[in-house]
C-alpha cells in the first residue's frame, strides 16, 4: 500500500503530460496497474483496433457516466502502457483507492492480452 501511495503521489505531482504520471508510477511500483485495476467494482472495457478507438471508448464512457456510473477512462487516447496506467493513477484518490464502477480503456493491440484478463 505504501508503494501505491508513493507511486500515486509522484505521478500526480508531475504535470509534464498524461503518460508521464504512468511512467513515474510504474518506476515506483511495477504492479500499480494490477493493484488499481483490481479495485474497479464491475467491469473493465478495453477498446482496441485500427481506427475509431478514441471515439468509441469516449462514447462508451459517456454512456456509462450518463447512467450515473463512476468510470476510469483514458479520454486522450494514450493507449500504450504508460497512458493506461496514468488513467488509473490520475483517477485514484489521495488514499490510493479508486471509486469506480467501470473502466473504459483504449489500448494498443497487444496491451489487453498482456495486462488484462481477456
Amino acid at each position: 500500500m505504501q508503494r501505491n501511495l508513493q507511486a500515486l503521489s509522484a505521478g500526480k505531482w508531475d504535470a509534464r503530460g498524461v503518460t508521464w504520471a504512468g511512467k513515474i508510477a510504474l518506476k515506483i511500483n511495477p504492479d500499480i496497474l494490477e493493484d488499481l485495476s483490481s479495485q474497479v467494482r464491475k467491469k473493465i472495457f478495453v477498446t482496441c483496433g485500427t481506427n475509431g478507438k478514441t471515439t468509441t471508448n469516449n462514447m462508451l464512457c459517456a454512456a456509462l457516466e450518463n447512467e450515473g456510473q463512476k468510470v476510469v477512462c483514458n479520454h486522450t487516447g494514450s493507449n500504450m502502457l504508460n497512458g493506461v496506467v496514468a488513467a488509473f493513477v490520475l483517477a485514484a484518490g489521495p488514499t490510493g483507492r479508486l471509486d469506480a464502477d467501470y473502466a473504459c480503456i483504449e489500448a494498443d493491440g497487444l496491451l489487453p492480452a498482456m495486462y488484462f484478463q481477456v
